[in-house]
């Protein structure tokens, strides 16, 4: 659930460009070897991918393709590692996950050999940097130290970048330079590097991203126009991942008052992408709508199924940042059901494990979401005094916690807003997401 699941973000997409299969790679030296090792990586052998571009290694010590494509295979997406698979303070040794740490040596010493042997391969080495360093690393001061200077230094010669992998390449350098900035919260950097990569070329993980961007930032139209336009291109590509379009668009779409589009695509979603980590958000979207529009039954069936789904993911997480998710999710369907307990519950274990929720999960912070989801129950139920403490403890963590720097810029004011409603007697309630909480 690491992916699509709880938000319109799918994470685990941090893009490692496949440089594989790019003219430039003509030149090898030992065609054979990768040119075997190209076909294993493009059929998912990653193993097989691995063993090839090194007997290419051993054939030619020299040959920064193959250190550069070896060092890629490594970095394949959450192939190897990820740090969604420990806990956010935990060393990988100390998680049990040796070989992940491994992988990721084998990562950083290939991308570092290839640019040593040539020095053309400087720029496209650092963007294999850039995307080791964001899968190994998970909070936000690793984050800010070494993953986005690595994109920083292969945009310094964007030139290289063009003649190596294309337009294509240069707009994912941009893209997954977005995505770190999200990953801490720095949403107008995040937004400017994503409209930068989409100027370039419609690179669907740029549109993926920033839809949510917009939404978070308040600029619903623009939302609603990115989104459907990643709609358009992926059903006239046929894409198998239409889902990563269609729920952004669902959220976009209510955000302005399109109900019918909202049914239409989370039905979409839940029809043709049963097993879309998507699917319980979907559920509880389409309840929405359905109560909206006086159905009262099909929106208890949809949050019932989304509380189900939840429930499994908790008694059998994938990985330790699905637990996050499925908690803070079941919170919000039982909230709409009106089981203001059991959604309550739900948010005080997250507020009360933070070495489970006191991390980023797809841009989310749950640890923080849960404080203010559980004061908007008690201000709902009328106790002010407990929802003005969770509302000042808010406050104080955003100010104390420095995983938390782009958070405190993007919400404070918000808080501070909240808490004086609270204090005046107001309440407010549950949100589809952190933006409608915050009156963005």
């Amino acid at each position: 659930m690491k992916g699509k699941f709880r938000t319109v973000i799918n994470l685990i997409c941090i893009i490692g460009i496949i440089l594989l299969g790019w003219s430039a790679y003509s030149r090898l030296k030992t065609p054979n070897y990768d040119e075997m090792g190209k076909t294993a990586y493009n059929k998912g052998d990653f193993n097989k991918a691995i063993e090839l571009f090194n007997k290419a290694i051993r054939q030619d010590p020299k040959d920064a393709d193959a250190y550069w494509n070896l060092g890629n295979t490594y970095a394949h997406e959450d192939t190897y590692f990820h740090h969604y698979n420990k806990l956010p303070h935990q060393t990988y040794i100390q998680a049990g996950l040796r070989n992940q740490e491994e992988a990721f040596e084998d990562a950083v010493r290939n991308f570092k050999k290839a640019m040593e042997i040539d020095p053309g391969y400087t720029a496209i080495s650092h963007f294999g940097l850039g995307n080791a360093y964001y899968d190994y690393y998970d909070l936000y001061k690793d984050t800010r130290d070494y993953v986005i200077p690595q994109y920083r230094a292969a945009l310094r010669d964007p030139g290289s970048i063009l003649s190596k992998i294309g337009r294509i390449g240069l707009a994912m350098v941009y893209t997954n330079l977005g995505r770190a900035y999200l990953h801490m919260a720095e949403l107008n950097d995040a937004y400017k590097a994503y409209k930068k990569a989409l100027s370039i070329y419609p690179v669907d993980i740029a549109m993926e991203h920033l839809t949510p961007v917009c939404l978070e930032l308040g600029k619903y139209n623009e939302a609603y126009k990115v989104a459907s336009d990643y709609i358009k291109k992926a059903r006239s590509e046929h894409s198998d991942e239409l889902d990563l379009a269609l729920m952004p668009g669902s959220f976009a779409a209510f955000k302005l008052g399109k109900y019918n589009e909202v049914i239409d695509y989370t039905s979409e979603v839940i029809k043709k992408f049963p097993s879309s980590d998507y699917v319980a958000e979907a559920h509880r979207l389409r309840a929405m709508v359905y109560r909206i529009n006086g159905d009262e039954e099909q929106a208890k069936n949809d949050l019932e199924k989304a509380i189900d789904m939840c429930s499994e993911q908790i008694k059998s997480p994938g990985a330790p940042a699905d637990i996050p998710g499925a908690y803070y999710e079941r919170g919000l369907d039982y909230y709409n059901l009106g089981e203001c307990k059991k959604a309550a519950n739900d948010f005080q274990y997250l507020i009360d494990h933070p070495e489970i929720s006191d991390r980023e999960v797809a841009h989310e912070n749950y640890f923080l979401e849960s404080h203010i989801a559980l004061a908007s129950i008690y201000s709902r139920l009328g106790k002010t005094p407990k929802a003005t403490e969770l509302l000042q403890e808010t406050l104080n963590i955003l100010s104390n916690d420095p995983e938390l720097q782009g958070w405190n810029k993007y919400v404070r004011k918000d808080v501070e807003a909240l808490l004086k409603d609270v204090n005046g007697g107001k309440s407010w309630g549950m949100p589809i997401g952190l933006c409608q909480f915050l009156g963005k």
